[in-house]
């Protein structure tokens, strides 16, 4: 069997994929900043939570989940579990 490297087949889906990147950070970089600076200090708050919450809570549930099925003893090997 021949070798086979991680990436992107085409250049294309390399832009395409560069360019969705660079939305997303313009996104979570300049609206806030902009809302801010207009006066929308509450709505700010409120959009600063349903941020961490649709990616750091997620991510967070992921990884415990993970450590107590045991999930990380097929990824990683024979572990020590977390103790409760």
């Amino acid at each position: 069997m021949g070798t086979s490297t991680r990436g992107f087949g085409l250049r294309i889906g390399f832009i395409f994929s560069m360019a969705a990147f660079s939305i997303g950070i313009g996104n979570l970089w300049k609206f806030p900043y902009v809302v801010g600076n207009n006066g929308g200090g509450a709505f700010l708050l409120v959009y600063i939570l349903l941020v961490m919450s649709s990616t750091a809570l997620p991510a967070w549930w992921h990884n415990t989940a993970g450590v107590i099925c045991g999930a990380q003893e097929y990824l990683y090997g024979k572990t020590q579990p977390m103790k409760i």
